[in-house]
């Protein structure tokens, strides 16, 4: 009998482009039972891993009676049976040094280890305890498994993860934020921690970076409770779905302190209140993003005592969002040379129960602080995204391409995004066409008072005869993308932008117009491209090949067209590493239609077609002119 091969992890972590992709490939192992594993030396090095994964091991130390036993791949179970409750088994770290040789991280770092030694009859072995220099007699008590999964595939329980379940109890709270996040607070530590999912109901993360802090949490088949077991020990609580933490705040959020300018001459208020779109993005996993524009207010409350006037969120949000509006609150005290006294601003999303984090409100919020300060009015048809410094320079965000879809659909008229994104919604044309830039008239930002001119309701006469004449032009020359091409549709374009050098779209369409566009995405926006199609694959693995029952290719065969489909638009430097994903594809869809009948020679050709994946994702980091073009 073949195991289930999961032979691909795929984790996202933080790096260069903000894609780095590590391949641990563990092959397609075969389950080999212990009556056929009679002496070690039958089993190969290959297949020891896959051997060792469920055994459990017991040996008499000098504190009393310990099991190691080992759950996954890479985390085990620490037991004392003689322990009550639930320090009798902990979660630790471990690694096969080779084959019958097994290092056990007992404890979270590398210096506290415990070295498993297994005999030729693989029934036997021996303990040493690095910390104490003692070594014990051990053997192998058989194997031990861990509830039955629950009955869905790889992407249901995804789907699951994003509803947001949450554990409490055991000094400890997590609430997982989707299928590649959660919120994790242990005693005082509080962390957004990676997670990964073994199989359905399996999942495991590290604390921080530390790889030899793991937690391990399984939950029972019907999903209504689960068990985790950490370094420390271990607790069974019941799934919560909206649970707060312990401190009362919401999952991955921080109720923003006020913020306040002290020590600066007073200034009047001229408005009480303001709104305008602010455009965010909503994580659905795989690298896939929803743009949605979401109304933000500010309300002045007058406050008794004349002090300094404060600002805050009246909901919890993200550290980077509460460090954005402390960028703007001194924008706007240098601009106006000085800060309002004896009011309570506050600020408020029309969207209140989804978690909001980021820096790309504080344009929006800088808009809204100008307009009670000043008493300008907004444009109720105009949105807003990005991230803006105390010298009042806009600067670039992330998810643009959602946040253009979102203001699409949001029916907003007028978009100001960072004029640093441009390259990344030129991107958008080679992946959408024009339409994203027919639909809406798209502005780029340098700076906020360029974002004021076009947000403002009273624009000047120039900038409203070009946001006019845009609309006629849609009109007239929308429908047929070829009509742009002709002398007249060009002079118009050309008067529009004009009047307004900052009208993204018109920019975007004259480029169309006179074959000035990019041929290819930018680097970025191909490593973005490449990151959303393997994000898909992965979910097609996990749901096919990691089934039980049948494996069925048919979503990796999707997968891997769009991919196909993605190489000749990616940057030419990024396509050999397309076609390594596109190989590797191919292959997985093979084993899929294989099921049983895998052989060595199919392990060889998967294991080569991932390496070569890692040595395509070198070249590109050691590609000097590929990084300077990153943006």
């Amino acid at each position: 009998m073949f195991q289930s091969p999961s032979v691909v992890s795929l984790r996202r972590v933080s790096g260069w482009c903000g894609l780095v992709i590590v391949l641990l490939l563990t092959g397609t192992i075969p389950r080999v039972s212990h009556a056929e594993a009679a002496k070690l030396s039958l089993i190969k090095e290959s297949d020891f891993p896959g051997w060792l994964k469920g055994t459990e091991w017991q040996y008499a130390a000098s504190q009393g009676t310990r099991k190691l036993w080992f759950v996954t791949k890479d985390v085990l179970i620490f037991g004392r049976p003689e322990e009550k409750g639930g320090k009798s088994e902990c979660s630790h770290a471990y690694a096969v040094q080779k084959k019958g040789v097994v290092r056990c991280f007992h404890g979270t770092s590398e210096k506290t280890t415990l070295d498993l030694t297994i005999s030729e009859d693989a029934t036997q072995g021996s303990v040493k305890d690095s910390e104490s220099g003692q070594a014990y007699a051990a053997k192998c008590i058989g194997r031990r498994d861990l509830p039955a999964a629950p009955k869905m595939k790889g992407p249901e329980f995804a789907a699951w993860l994003k509803k947001n379940p949450a554990l409490s109890g055991g000094s400890g709270h997590i609430t997982f934020e989707s299928d590649t996040t959660a919120h994790v607070k242990i005693n005082k530590g509080d962390k957004h921690c990676k997670i990964h999912i073994i199989r359905p109901g399996l999942v495991e993360f590290v604390w921080g970076d530390n790889i030899y802090d793991p937690t391990l949490i399984c939950f029972d088949p019907d999903l209504k409770s689960a068990r985790r077991w950490h370094w420390w020990g271990n607790v069974k609580s019941p799934v919560a779905f909206g649970a707060s933490t312990p401190s009362g705040k919401s999952p991955g959020v921080t109720k923003t302190g006020p913020v306040s300018i002290p020590n600066m001459p007073e200034i009047p208020l001229t408005g009480r209140s303001a709104s305008v779109s602010a455009l965010m993005v909503q994580d659905l996993g795989n690298s896939h993003l929803a743009g949605k524009a979401s109304r933000l207010s500010l309300s002045a409350l007058p406050q008794k005592g004349g002090k300094p006037a404060t600002v805050a969120f009246n909901q919890a949000v993200g550290s980077m969002m509460d460090k954005a509006l402390r960028e703007v609150a001194r924008f706007h005290a240098i601009r106006h040379e000085g800060w309002p006294r004896g009011n309570e601003l506050q600020l408020t999303f029309e969207d209140k129960f989804t978690s909001k984090d980021g820096p790309s409100a504080a344009v929006a919020c800088a808009l809204l602080l100008e307009s009670v300060f000043t008493g300008t009015a907004l444009d109720p048809e105009f949105a807003v995204t990005g991230d803006m410094n105390a010298d009042g320079s806009v600067q670039r965000i992330g998810g643009v391409h959602a946040k253009l879809r979102g203001a699409t659909n949001f029916k907003c008229k007028l978009l100001g995004i960072p004029a640093r994104n441009d390259v990344h919604a030129i991107d958008l044309v080679l992946t959408e066409g024009l339409k994203p830039f027919t639909g809406i008239q798209v502005f780029s930002l340098g700076n906020f008072d360029e974002a004021l001119a076009v947000a403002r309701a009273d624009k000047t006469p120039e900038l409203a005869a070009a946001i006019s004449d845009f609309t006629a032009f849609v009109k007239t020359f929308g429908a047929t993308p070829q009509a742009m091409r002709t002398q007249e549709a060009i002079g118009k374009l050309q008067s529009i932008l004009q009047r307004a050098p900052s009208h993204f779209s018109a920019k975007v369409l004259l480029d169309y117009a006179t074959d000035k566009l990019p041929k290819s995405l930018s680097p970025s926006g191909s490593l973005a491209e490449l990151d959303q199609s393997i994000g898909d694959l992965h979910t097609a693995i996990d749901g096919d090949l990691a089934a039980a029952n049948s494996l069925d290719g048919g979503q990796i065969s999707k997968a891997r067209l769009a991919l196909q489909r993605l190489r000749p638009l990616a940057d030419a430097r990024v396509r050999p590493l397309i076609d390594a994903w596109v190989n590797w594809g191919s292959l997985a869809d093979k084993l899929a239609k294989l099921k049983d009948s895998i052989t060595a020679k199919d392990r060889e050709e998967w294991k080569a077609a991932g390496a070569r994946i890692n040595v395509e994702y070198k070249k590109l980091r050691t590609n000097e002119s590929f990084r300077e073009d990153l943006e």
